[in-house]
């Protein structure tokens, strides 16, 4: 995906294996993209 001219990116991040065991272990969505400085920005990893 593209936004102000920024490729945009999404990526899941799963639980770790001892949290799987629970009733609702949920992954999470992380949001990203690389500004013109080359940094990357948004949700951490």
């Amino acid at each position: 995906m593209e936004i102000a001219g920024l490729a945009c990116h999404k990526s899941l991040i799963l639980p770790p294996e001892s949290e799987n065991a629970q009733l609702r272990a949920e992954g999470k969505d992380v949001i990203w993209w690389i500004d013109g400085d080359g940094n990357r920005q948004g949700d951490p990893v």
